[in-house]
């Protein structure tokens, strides 16, 4: 079950590029373990520095057309941004227990700043990002966030949910569409219809199952039958909340596994077409195994598990190219001054709120 992915073949004239991954379970768990241990030792000082070492280790063993990836985040930029980020936390647990108006006040604060943040940690990510010594860039502003986001997603509520395809599209659109590699941009083309068609059904269902649940629940806890009667229900009430429990964890998998397709399908890099075959059932096979897997090893198992993911999602990812990735390269490479680049790296405070 692919889920809207091109499983085919190329079109004609197009080739396949497909990304492989170089690296394993056993090597990336030197370095989880010590990121893991010197976060805590450090009271999570250190998870600035975890942070780039686990992205330079995922870029740097993620090879396309025979080329890695590199991430330059600078690690105090990051522990900046995270300084401010805790201490804004702690200021809101601590007005909580003192004065609910202040946390009510600093909650709002941050629901209005959040668009901002999410361009900041795009910028971020993108400036930081590069492929054959190019670096991808975000354009987008943070009006438009505002509108995507917040105007979207507040028109997605008065429509009682009937907008979220189209409020996915638009995110969709937002995240693709802003991005540039060097110069050249992305595009993204995927039409309303598609979206409606693959995520508005699910959707559907899992208010139905919500509903049948409540439903349930609120026949049960009203009901004039006997104590026996009662407790049979309530039974069938437990293992009714374990079913739809998996129901929407099954649904989450599902919507994760098509959205990736939508988007990444749907959008292009100058002429070159990304292509991603993501299938539910795997992917929730991998989600699930890798549960019980970290499960059972106490959380040491995570480095695998984590890789096992990233192999799957790049085995069913790539790139149709009309001709030369070298050609490509060489037409996105920047022929203006770095000096705009290097004063934003410089006076941003590295916000990144990416995992």
């Amino acid at each position: 079950m692919n889920l809207t992915a091109k499983s085919g073949p190329p079109e004609a004239g197009y080739k396949r590029v497909q990304p492989v991954f170089r690296g394993s379970g056993g090597e990336y768990f030197g370095i989880w373990i010590v990121n893991v241990l010197l976060t805590i030792l450090t009271v999570g000082i250190y998870s600035a520095w975890a942070k780039v070492r686990r992205k330079q280790y995922f870029y740097s063993n993620t090879e396309i057309a025979g080329s890695t990836f590199e991430y330059t985040g600078d690690p105090i930029a990051i522990l900046k941004g995270r300084i401010i980020a805790y201490a804004f936390v702690i200021a809101m647990a601590i007005s909580s227990r003192w004065d609910v108006r202040i946390y009510f006040a600093l909650a709002a604060v941050l629901t209005l700043v959040m668009p901002w943040l999410l361009v900041k940690s795009l910028q971020f990510n993108a400036r930081n990002s590069l492929w054959r010594g190019i670096s991808f860039h975000f354009r987008g502003g943070v009006f438009d966030a505002y509108i995507t986001y917040y105007a979207l997603g507040f028109a997605t509520i008065m429509s009682v949910g009937l907008l979220w395809p189209f409020w996915v599209l638009e995110q969709h659109k937002f995240l693709a569409s802003n991005h540039t590699f060097g110069t050249t941009p992305f595009k993204f083309d995927a039409s309303p219809g598609k979206y409606y068609k693959h995520l508005l059904l699910p959707i559907v269902l899992g208010v139905l199952a919500y509903v049948a649940l409540f439903a349930l629940i609120l026949s049960v806890s009203t009901s004039d039958a006997s104590k026996d009667a009662k407790d049979a229900v309530a039974i069938v009430a437990v293992f009714a909340v374990f079913l739809v429990y998996i129901v929407f964890l099954l649904l989450g998998i599902y919507l994760q596994a098509v959205q990736a397709n939508l988007l990444y399908s749907h959008t292009q890099v100058g002429d070159n077409k990304l292509v991603s075959t993501v299938g539910f059932w795997r992917l929730a096979w991998i989600y699930l195994s890798n549960l019980v897997l970290v499960v059972v090893t106490l959380g040491l198992a995570t480095p695998w598990a984590q890789i096992r993911l990233l192999k799957y999602r790049l085995q069913n990812f790539a790139i149709d190219t009309p001709g030369n990735l070298d050609e490509f390269v060489a037409a996105s490479e920047p022929s203006r001054s770095a000096i705009g680049e290097e004063i934003a790296s410089a006076m941003d405070f590295g916000i990144d709120i990416s995992l």
